[in-house]
């Protein structure tokens, strides 16, 4: 048995042989303790071995061109990112090695910085990702497929995609893709840099949150400002049109001006906000809700005509859902 430390606590490597029903459920009670690692699972039947291996919480594929070694080592990088083992991936990592992780938001030079900027993401600090943990470490289900090899002697690039559903309170089901670069040293595999950056979302019209806003009339947007700011310390807010935005790790909240006899907002007691949802194709989103026969209406702050407004840098659509909230969708081209 091999021990390594998470959190400062000593963590048993585990193997599972004979993945059935009473093995899976004993994987599942080691898994649960927190003190050991789902290391290795075989079976006589793959699908019963694989079963087994979402259990512990990663599942990895080899295309078949992968050298054992090189997917050994793949394989151990995974399982210590999922069981939050900041050392223990920076130690791999070379002086001049680069993590650069636009996923979990994670960037570091080096060991050290790798290994502070990894402890941020897997302790809720800075404006790294957040997710939900376990005892064991991140509450996430990761099946992981090894795409491509490309040798660039001395270098080995292998890239992945990396599906992604989490299993604590914030369930979501998300992708990502990988590229790692190795170096062959003698019989050993040395990485050298990690990229990761987020991909497609498999079958949905939206990404994610993108912002939410609060109608505010004219003459109350400086006092509301000043207690978003001062108040509730929320930061200085970055300005546009009659519109103020604070920045969270990865989205915004926002208050915009508005008026009573203009736009029918601010409603007193009533709820008079929206949320923007982040999409990747306007048009698409806009045949789907037309199909729904949404009402297609303009706010000034917010778009300048109904249906599909284009604007240099992003394109939106503003509509209301069943209770009258507005729904904002916000496509960002990049033109």
């Amino acid at each position: 048995m091999f021990c390594k430390r998470l959190n400062g606590k000593c963590q048993i490597k585990l193997g599972v042989v004979g993945c059935g029903g009473r093995g899976l459920w004993i994987a599942k009670l080691f898994k649960a303790h927190g003190g050991y690692e789902m290391y290795a699972v075989a079976d006589y039947f793959q699908h019963v071995a694989d079963k087994c291996g979402d259990a512990s919480g990663l599942t990895i594929e080899n295309p078949g061109d992968i050298p054992g070694g090189l997917f050994a080592e793949i394989e151990a990088l995974l399982n210590d990112w999922l069981t939050t083992d900041a050392k223990s991936i920076a130690e791999r990592m070379p002086e001049d090695g680069i993590w650069c992780d636009a996923y979990g938001f994670a960037w570091g030079r080096g060991p050290d910085e790798t290994e502070t900027a990894l402890t941020a993401m897997f302790t809720d600090k800075g404006n790294a990702r957040v997710f939900d943990t376990t005892a064991s470490g991140l509450d996430l289900d990761i099946v992981a497929t090894l795409m491509n090899r490309r040798n660039l002697a001395p270098f080995t690039i292998v890239t992945l995609d990396l599906d992604i559903t989490g299993r604590g309170a914030h369930n979501f089901h998300e992708l990502a893709s990988a590229a790692l670069t190795y170096r062959k040293n003698g019989e050993e595999w040395e990485l050298i840099h990690v990229f990761i950056s987020p991909g497609a979302f498999p079958g949905e019209m939206v990404l994610s949150l993108d912002y939410t806003g609060y109608p505010i009339s004219r003459k109350d947007l400086d006092t509301a400002e000043d207690f978003y700011t001062n108040t509730l310390s929320f930061g200085t807010p970055y300005t546009d049109s009659g519109y103020f935005g604070y920045w969270s790790a990865d989205s915004v909240f926002g208050i915009y001006q508005t008026g009573p006899g203009r736009d029918g907002m601010p409603r007193p007691g009533e709820t008079s906000g929206y949320a923007s949802f982040w999409i990747g194709s306007a048009q698409e989103a806009f045949d789907k809700l037309e199909s729904l026969g949404a009402d297609f209406l303009s706010m000034w702050a917010i778009n300048s005509v109904s249906g599909i407004d284009y604007v240099p840098g992003y394109t939106q659509i503003y509509t209301v859902d069943s209770e009258g909230n507005g729904m904002l969708f916000s496509e960002y081209p990049g033109d």
